[in-house]
């Protein structure tokens, strides 16, 4: 994988450190190796263009995280404005 999207050091008994890329679907970081394929790193969902873990792969749709929270929000709006919140 050329562009990483993030870095993570872990530091304690044993030290740690690799490239991470962010799940567009679950907001998870996952790691990738090196100029990896990223379809051998979890996956892309070509719906919405986007590196995706290897569980979300698994589910054949197209969820964004972003969508999820949004869906959320309007399902909390519909309880407040009907007194169920």
């Amino acid at each position: 994988m050329r562009n990483p999207h993030g870095y993570i050091r872990m530091v304690g008994a044993g030290q740690a450190e690799f490239d991470t890329v962010q799940c567009s679907h679950c907001d998870a970081h996952y790691q990738v190796m090196a100029f990896q394929d990223p379809t051998n790193a979890g996956g892309w969902c070509w719906n919405c263009s986007a590196h995706i873990c290897l569980a979300c792969s698994k589910l054949g749709r197209c969820l964004p995280f972003e969508k999820q929270m949004e869906q959320e929000e309007a399902r909390y709006a519909t309880r407040v404005s009907l007194g169920m919140a």
